[in-house]
């Protein structure tokens, strides 16, 4: 799922990274990629175990009101909802995994953990009980709370500071040619890191081998990021290694299919530009599309994606969310869906737009 790319045609897989003997999920020292099994139907045993297991762990606190589960369509898995929700109501909130502001905003005017913005004298601008902004004692990346500087810095920061690493360098060439993805990669990089070293965990590259992935060769820009990205991140040779090229264009197929928009300070539903901030949510990206969504997704708040229902939802009913500007007309909305996610979508306002067009065609 993806609410944000706008590149050329490619397919979709729900494929589970999973391996066949699990070393890739039982060895926590070595992050590879690993074989695959297409749906959790089709998974073996134990393979079924670990999904469940992993599935668990990113719904959380959760579990009560949502699970995933295969659909039995071609969409493969989905979110369900347990219980009953009321149109209004919150289903759920979730912080993105991963997150970078957009290029366009300058990063001394906004938290760069949470995104908020910032008062020229330095005070969360959001938030009645503002507090002091604090910043990097080395490089001066500025955030709106202890909170947020002391978040950041076990999650990324302390990988990925330019007073560390060479960070600088995928920085700059990003902001020339107009690419976010290689910044979020940089932030999945240094979490799992950072993870790996305090934690001595790997759950986060658990988790980001069961979301879907962009079947889609690497186009040649991809050999251009890496390139600055190894240069910026991996100077030693034994992370050059375990973070080869493969591994980077896993993570940018990943990337390509379940990044979404983040527009800070809106209760509307979220319907990304390529100005906005981007994230990755591990939850979230188990929403199917419908043009007729029953949930919507907004950041009234900061980067924290708050879903709402749009109407009233039966308990067993699928979350569906829209990839796009639902309020667009038919031929609008199949483009968009067909260019970006390469599915031709067959919900029922679709389905039923469609045979009013060939009913007043047949006039």
């Amino acid at each position: 799922m993806n609410i944000y790319t706008t590149s050329n045609l490619f397919q979709r897989s729900s494929r589970l990274l999973l391996s066949n003997n699990f070393k890739c999920l039982i060895n926590h020292q070595s992050p590879r990629l690993c074989s695959f099994s297409t749906t959790t139907a089709s998974a073996s045993t134990n393979e079924q175990q670990i999904i469940t297991k992993i599935y668990d762990r990113i719904i959380g606190n959760r579990s009560s009101s949502i699970q995933i589960k295969d659909n039995g369509t071609k969409s493969g898995r989905g979110l369900f909802a347990i219980t009953a929700f009321k149109k209004g109501s919150q289903i759920f909130q979730e912080e993105p995994f991963v997150s970078y502001p957009s290029l366009d905003v300058d990063k001394s005017t906004i938290c760069n953990h949470c995104l908020k913005q910032l008062n020229n004298n330095g005070n969360n601008n959001n938030d009645n009980k503002s507090k002091q902004q604090q910043q990097c004692t080395k490089c001066g990346e500025r955030y709106c709370s202890e909170k947020c500087r002391s978040s950041a810095e076990v999650q990324h920061h302390l990988a990925s500071c330019p007073t560390s690493s060479n960070i600088d360098n995928i920085t700059r060439y990003s902001l020339v040619e107009k690419r976010r993805f290689p910044l979020l990669a940089a932030r999945i990089l240094s979490r799992i890191l950072l993870e790996n070293h305090f934690d001595k965990t790997m759950h986060n590259w658990e988790n980001l081998q069961v979301l879907s992935f962009a079947k889609k060769d690497a186009p040649l820009e991809w050999k251009d990021d890496y390139d600055v990205f190894k240069k910026s991140l991996l100077t030693r040779e034994s992370n050059q290694k375990r973070f080869d090229f493969n591994w980077f264009v896993r993570i940018m197929q990943i990337l390509y299919l379940n990044t979404l928009g983040i527009d800070v300070g809106s209760t509307k539903p979220s319907i990304s530009s390529p100005t906005s901030s981007i994230g990755l949510f591990f939850l979230s990206s188990f929403f199917n599309h419908s043009c007729d969504p029953n949930v919507y997704m907004a950041f009234p708040h900061d980067k924290t994606a708050v879903i709402t229902a749009l109407r009233d939802i039966k308990k067993g009913e699928e979350l569906f969310i829209s990839y796009g500007d639902s309020e667009k007309d038919m031929f609008d909305r199949q483009t968009h869906l067909f260019d970006n996610y390469g599915f031709n979508c067959d919900c029922p306002k679709c389905t039923q737009e469609l045979l009013l067009t060939k009913q007043q065609r047949n006039k």
